[in-house]
């Protein structure tokens, strides 16, 4: 108990910490991304009993990519918290919208129950949602994080390039199965097959996004080592003075 008690305090200094070195810009990324995501999500772009997608695939590479840009610099602990934390902050915007929709009132000159709808959603595709990006950035930042502890020299774009590629196919390809499988196959919408083909192309599409935009993300990341970007928490915690390494 007292180990327990110890390490916890340990944290949550850890934790302090990043939030105050913390760049403002990847977290407003995942914040946008997540609630994107959730009213986007109610709209279907295609709907096979071997497939389905929804608009919501326009937005998710974003969160992904914020994700490998925070473990390049701060770890994956880091970016798992900082994720937690977006969660948070969507959970509270779903809880605001789900308000809004309710009020009674008028958009413009009418009501219109197709905007109360979309605002307010579904409690099963929330919870859906959640409960898969939560399990897919953790995949995704450690296997990150797994695969830049095999370069030399993980501070090059090499090393990012390749961790932030594969971590980013695999957390997709997670994300969109356990979505699937959680609300629209447990709906009977899509067969099993649907879900996986549903994750698969899901994966190809977050790919092709992180091969265009990672020279971006690693230039950004890449700045704030160079800057000394979260120097305080890098020095108190070993996983992100290994993810910082030159060689």
């Amino acid at each position: 108990m007292e180990k327990f008690k110890m390490w916890l305090k340990k944290d949550w200094k850890e934790t302090k910490l990043l939030f105050r070195a913390l760049p403002a810009l990847p977290f407003a990324v995942l914040v946008v991304a997540l609630i994107c995501m959730n009213i986007l999500a109610g709209k279907t772009i295609v709907n096979e009993s071997w497939i389905a997608l929804d608009a919501g695939i326009l937005v998710s590479w974003m969160s992904f990519l914020a994700g490998d840009m925070l473990v390049k610099r701060f770890g994956p602990k880091a970016s798992i918290k900082v994720s937690l934390a977006a969660i948070a902050c969507n959970l509270l915007g779903s809880l605001i919208f789900n308000i809004g929709a309710a009020i009674p009132g008028a958009w413009g000159d009418a009501p219109n129950p197709a905007i109360d709808s979309t605002l307010s959603g579904t409690l099963h595709a929330l919870a859906a949602g959640t409960a898969a990006f939560i399990v897919a950035i953790i995949v995704d930042c450690f296997l990150n994080w797994a695969i830049l502890k095999r370069f030399k020299k993980r501070t090059s774009f090499r090393a990012y390039a390749v961790a932030s590629y594969v971590s980013t196919m695999v957390g997709q390809f997670v994300d969109n199965f356990v979505f699937a499988m959680l609300f629209l196959f447990a709906l009977g919408y899509i067969t099993f097959l649907g879900a996986v083909m549903m994750a698969a192309v899901g994966a190809v599409v977050e790919l092709l996004c992180q091969i265009v935009l990672s020279p971006v993300g690693y230039k950004i990341a890449e700045g704030w080592r160079k800057r000394g970007v979260g120097e305080e928490y890098v020095a108190c915690v070993e996983e992100a003075q290994e993810v910082n390494k030159e060689g």
